[in-house]
């Protein structure tokens, strides 16, 4: 990639006169974003950090909250080979730019009641905690939205939260299983493949489900609705993807299907 050529002032002013220099006052400044002054508490791992990074970038306050040993994030390959530590994480560069970042254990009694302020002071809480931890004393769902009642929550879980399958553990491959879209990944003479491998793909698009879900539940409440609660299933997410998938395969008599 080339360096742009320097402009020159006829060329900077629309009148083709050379332009008069600009004062520090008249420059312009970042634009906040459309969800400025708008608090989401990131209490997810990879389930909920693309959501959350688009939020950022849309002018939200994004608080990450980690524990102790710090986000997953930051220790998935590849590393900066100019970095050590928390920092080194390729994946947490991107995922969690334009985040805040606080350590905060659980098991503290300090460090709980300040999760719990913390939950009740948001606009968004997004959380990928297995079902029956959402509901956590002190700064789980129902307790924050009993103290913030405009607050949304936003769960990620692999199942749903109801239903007969919300306390079966998963991961993106198994959602990938559950909702059938492993089915066309492959040969059917060689081993599973993980579809789109280190990508964590579903995660990725149930991301968006969380940004657009919660953004929906604060214009209702901007219209007079209280705060919702958003039931985002990995599972579900694939299903919704799946004829983008499966029809044009299963049409198409080329195709080897496994």
């Amino acid at each position: 990639m080339t360096a742009a050529a320097p402009r020159s002032d006829a060329a900077a002013s629309p009148s083709g006169a050379a332009a008069a220099p600009r004062s520090d006052a008249a420059a312009p400044q970042p634009h906040p974003g459309p969800w400025a002054g708008v608090r989401v508490v990131d209490f997810s791992g990879l389930a909920g950090a693309y959501g959350t990074r688009v939020w950022a970038a849309l002018g939200a306050e994004v608080i990450a909250v980690e524990p102790p040993d710090g986000n997953l994030l930051r220790t998935i390959p590849p590393l900066h080979p100019e970095l050590t530590g928390p920092e080194a994480g390729l994946w947490w560069a991107y995922y969690g730019a334009g985040k805040a970042s606080v350590v905060l254990d659980p098991d503290d009694p300090h460090d709980a009641a300040t999760l719990a302020e913390l939950a009740a002071s948001a606009d968004v809480v997004v959380d990928d905690s297995p079902p029956a931890l959402q509901d956590r004393p002190g700064w789980g769902r129902a307790d924050s939205q009993r103290r913030n009642p405009a607050l949304t929550w936003v769960s990620v879980t692999p199942f749903g939260m109801t239903g007969p399958h919300r306390d079966w553990a998963g991961s993106d491959l198994i959602a990938w299983a559950a909702c059938g879209l492993a089915s066309t990944v492959g040969f059917p003479d060689r081993p599973p493949l993980a579809p789109a491998a280190q990508v964590q793909l579903l995660m990725h698009v149930a991301s968006m489900d969380v940004v657009l879900g919660a953004m929906l539940a604060l214009r209702g409440r901007d219209r007079g609705a209280p705060g919702q609660r958003i039931d985002v299933s990995l599972q579900e997410v694939g299903l919704s993807i799946a004829p983008e998938t499966g029809v044009p395969l299963y049409l198409d008599d080329q195709a080897e299907r496994p």
